[in-house]
Formats: structure tokens, sequence, C-alpha cells
């Protein structure tokens, strides 16, 4: 049986796992009519949309953006796309030398953007389209979704193993020796005190919606989940008339292996409803409110 830790921190954070317990069925999304609810709602229902299968290929060429999300299985498609001759997000972001092109950012994302201090520094390729300058118009413009709780699953597993990074998660590097789903949990309570919103950690923890806009506000043009990638990529390919078997993820290169040790179905209800009431914004525009299970867990 898994012994959980009662130390300062867990304290500390009671009340905020109480509290996202007891309003996150209320809380977490905007209310019906308000104008939060109807922006998150023109985000994406309104421009952007899943992709289905026998769409209709509009005219090619294509000037493709891809607005890479962390952790939704970005980069494999970076290097799919690459290998067919087209350059998105990581690979569209590196001059002939590998060098990183200049991003111009505005202040109001500045502030936590420096190069200095690496815990506060990001790709150019993880930055919010909104905040990178970037217009989609004239683009075929595309991301890629994934639900939050997995999504950090996801994160921590990788992260933690990785000490050279300097990410926060290496202060539950012992515990995770021991009990790593204790460790993921303390770890999701140290993001009440950092912050989603910050650029810590290259950007990996950003809210997800962040990204559907461009610097004008308009929405991206299809946003494709994660949980069924290899469905809504082939369908991507056929709707552009890109190479047939272009995106087999079975070919695909594995860019991040680490083994997992969290099995999801450990990690108690406070700390799954704790996930939902920070990212909450997340689960409204995407409707993963009611889809989280150890399956959705699995990938990257």
């Amino acid at each position: 049986m898994r012994q959980h830790r009662t130390g300062p921190n867990a304290l500390a954070v009671a009340f905020i796992f109480a509290a996202a317990s007891a309003t996150v069925a209320a809380e977490a999304a905007p209310a019906p009519g308000s104008d939060d609810a109807e922006a998150l709602g023109l985000g994406l229902r309104g421009g952007a949309r899943f992709l289905t299968r026998g769409e209709a290929a509009p005219p090619t060429p294509h000037d493709f953006f891809f607005v890479h999300i962390p952790k939704t299985g970005g980069t494999t498609i970076e290097i799919l796309f690459n290998r067919i001759g087209i350059k998105v997000g990581l690979f569209k972001s590196r001059d002939e030398r590998g060098n990183y092109n200049p991003v111009e950012v505005p202040a109001s994302f500045a502030a936590n953007y420096t190069e200095d201090a690496h815990s506060e520094w990001c790709s150019p390729w993880h930055i919010p389209p909104s905040h990178a300058g970037v217009s989609f118009e004239n683009k075929v413009s595309f991301t890629i979704v994934r639900e939050p709780l997995a999504r950090l699953l996801s994160q921590f597993e990788w992260a933690i193993k990785l000490p050279e990074l300097g990410n926060s998660t290496q202060i539950y590097n012992e515990m995770y020796e021991t009990d790593p789903t204790a460790a993921f949990e303390c770890w999701v309570e140290s993001l009440v005190y950092v912050g989603v919103d910050s650029t810590v950690d290259d950007c990996h923890l950003l809210p997800q919606h962040m990204y559907l806009t461009d610097v004008n506000g308009s929405a991206i043009e299809n946003v494709i989940r994660f949980e069924h990638l290899a469905e809504d990529m082939a369908a991507f390919a056929r709707k552009y008339s890109l190479p047939e078997g272009a995106f087999l993820l079975s070919q695909a290169p594995r860019t991040q292996e680490h083994e997992k040790h969290i099995d999801p179905a450990d990690i108690r209800p406070a700390t799954v409803a704790l996930v939902r009431f920070l990212y909450r914004a997340d689960y409204d525009a995407f409707d993963y409110y009611d889809f989280y299970s150890p399956l959705s867990a699995a990938g990257a």
C-alpha cells in the first residue's frame, strides 16, 4: 500500500486540494454566456476544428505552420514533415547552421523570457503564436492537443530523468526513487506556486489554449488530438495532398524514450482535481472533462 507524505508542503496546499475538489465541477468551465466562455468557444469551435476523415483537399501548394505545444508529440511530427522536405516547428526556427532564428517577444511575455536563466527560457517554437508575433494569414496552421493530466505525466516522467536540464522536477528525485506517484503528486502541488502560465521548464507547462490564436487574434485552422494522432494525421495528409504514408507513426523515430513508473490509476482524486483546476481553461476548450483514463497517459 502506498504511504502518502504528510510534510509541510502537503499541508500547505491541502486547502487548495479541498477547494479544487469541491469547486472543479462548478468553476472549471466559464459560465455559459460569459465573455470568457464566448472567447474560448470562438477560439476553437468557431474557427479551428478537429479533423475528420474524407474531407476534400483544397488547392496546393501550402505554407504549413505547425504550432508546437510541448509534450503532445510535436517533435515527431516535425521530423516527419522534415523527411518530406517541409520545415515546420524547430526545423523552421533554425538557419542552415542550426542556429535559432531570432524571435521578437512582446514585453508582456518577455518578463519571463530570458536566456540568462535557463529555467525561464523558452525555445522559439514553444512560444505561443500570439506572443511570438506570428500571423496565420495565408498559412495552413495546425496543432496537436492532449489531455492535460496525461501531458503533465509525460512531462514529469521525462524531465525527472534529465537533471542536466535543471527543471522543476529535480527536487523530487529522491522521492521518485521510492514512490514515483507521490513524487508526481508533490510536483503537481508545487505548480500552485510555480504558476502554470510561467515560462519555466522551456514553456512545457503553459496551458494549451494559449496556442490557439495568432498575433491578430485569428483562430488556428486545424486542431488534432494526440489521443488519435495517427488517424488525424492521415486525414490531414489527405486533406492537403501530402504524400501518402508520410505520417505513419509506426515508422516515426522515438524522440524521447523513457520508461514509465507511474500508473495513472494510482493518482489520488485530489491530484486529478487540482490538475483540472489549474488547467480548467484547457479542459473546457478541448472538452476533456470526461476523457481521462489510464489509456490516455500512454505515448510520448
